[in-house]
């Protein structure tokens, strides 16, 4: 029994594996995407011939949070395999957005951009790359963008949804909290938050639990 339960457990982890590794190549080919748009823009904008390449830059990575701020029974992650078992943390993953233009571009908005930064939250069985059609406008107006995967959902951990209880707010918890503690880690000291379906939800049971850190 043990021999069969080890080639279970190597089988399924395996085409976890695969399954993980094709939302990574998606996200790749989304990014690619993003700056397809950003040169559309540019072009529309300017007849300068330098505005056919891309000018926002996106990176995705990786943020640790420790298990302690998430309110579950226990913690078992199914996503990064049995490494994450080893310590006390979940990776919360975001694709940061920067814009790497000379600032010749013509945008027909003449106000300064944002210091603040934007975080976008995804709605209910999407992810971070989702706003792709939207980073290059965006970034005209931001100095900084991210846009994250939630805990639970794409490249995220995804921790089994075993709550401590059966409330509401306990579930919210859930994503408040561990997007607080992504805050924190990142020394992001104010943000604003622009959420879609889901990720708008999130984005108000935050400013209900933490109003103070944004605009």
């Amino acid at each position: 029994m043990p021999l069969a339960k080890n080639k279970m457990w190597q089988s399924s982890s395996a085409i976890l594996s695969s399954k993980i590794e094709a939302l990574r190549a998606a996200e790749r080919r989304l990014i690619d995407l993003a700056s397809r748009f950003d040169r559309s823009i540019s072009s529309s904008s300017s007849s300068s011939s330098s505005s056919s390449s891309s000018s926002i830059d996106i990176v995705p990575f990786d943020t640790k949070i420790p298990h302690s701020v998430v309110p579950l029974k226990y913690h078992r992650c199914c996503v990064y395999g049995s490494h994450e078992n080893d310590d006390d943390h979940y990776r919360i993953h975001a694709l940061r957005i920067s814009n790497t233009g000379d600032g010749n571009t013509n945008t027909n908005d003449s106000s300064k951009k944002d210091e603040t930064p934007l975080v976008m939250l995804h709605g209910y069985m999407n992810g971070a790359a989702y706003f792709y059609r939207n980073f290059a406008g965006l970034s005209r107006h931001f100095t900084s963008i991210y846009s994250l995967d939630l805990l639970g959902w794409g490249l995220s951990s995804r921790p089994k949804f075993a709550l401590i209880d059966d409330r509401v707010r306990t579930a919210e918890d859930f994503f408040v909290e561990s997007l607080e503690a992504w805050r924190s880690k990142n020394n992001i000291d104010r943000m604003i938050l622009a959420g879609h379906s889901m990720g708008g939800y999130v984005s108000v049971a935050y400013c209900g639990e933490f109003i103070a850190f944004l605009v």
